[in-house]
């Protein structure tokens, strides 16, 4: 039993400190125009990453954006792609909506949405 609980415990704290970070390939940025987004621009980033540590996801971007998920993730599973979607906080303390999503295609982004804009990072493989 102490076996199994020590097991737990290792396991746990490794997914607390575990560390992913990727380039991103593409971002592209939405505003809100009346009722619908439109798209404002893409840009190809060359020096940009994107970090998910725990709960928090850090960009290196001008601002080094910076977002905290809360709660439950809340996930869908459709015939092209897989979402796990959070509430968060950006780094200046403003609500936003967070999703992950990979694409059957192999595509994975990070999605972030506030009430006026909407920001997509791209991922390499």
């Amino acid at each position: 039993m102490k076996r199994v609980l020590l097991l737990i415990c290792l396991f746990t704290t490794s997914l607390v400190y575990s560390q992913s970070t990727s380039k991103v390939s593409r971002v592209d940025i939405k505003v809100k125009e009346g009722a619908e987004f439109k798209h404002l621009r893409t840009t190809y980033p060359t020096d940009m990453d994107l970090t998910i540590k725990g709960k928090v996801i850090t960009v290196t971007n001008k601002t080094n954006s910076r977002y905290t998920t809360y709660g439950n993730g809340q996930q869908r599973v459709t015939n092209n792609y897989r979402e796990t979607e959070w509430s968060a906080l950006d780094e200046e303390g403003v609500r936003c909506r967070l999703s992950l999503i990979k694409y059957d295609n192999g595509v994975f982004v990070v999605f972030v949405a506030y009430s006026d804009v909407i920001v997509i990072y791209e991922l390499e493989d």
